[in-house]
């Protein structure tokens, strides 16, 4: 009885966690995507590919935004859950007072 108890409960955990990893899968998107979502809440920042670089590092599990315009760069790192939200059409609340320091220091008017 026992023995069947632990085959079942080992195919259960694994059952769990192909389905949790279905599940992250599914959840992410592509940097492209990701980029053009962020145009989309914050137009006046640029262009992807040109003023916003987006690059997934799934080592930190973040997501790298370099913003450049000018002479001015800021690079951000942006949580999942932030990316999430941006991805759901919310505002990316970090990414958003990043954004904000940096319109501020292109226009001379620094905190």
């Amino acid at each position: 009885m026992d023995m069947a108890f632990a085959v079942n409960a080992a195919a259960w955990d694994r059952l769990i966690r192909r389905t949790f990893m279905k599940q992250q899968e599914a959840t992410m998107y592509s940097k492209e995507a990701l980029c053009s979502k962020i145009t989309a809440l914050y137009p006046d920042i640029g262009k992807c590919g040109i003023d916003i670089t987006v690059e997934h590092d799934p080592q930190k599990k973040i997501w790298l935004i370099d913003l450049k315009k000018d002479h001015h760069e800021l690079k951000h790192h942006l949580e999942i859950p932030d990316a999430d939200a941006c991805m759901e059409g919310k505002q990316c609340v970090s990414l958003a007072l990043e954004i904000d320091q940096l319109k501020k220091n292109i226009e001379g008017e620094q905190y």
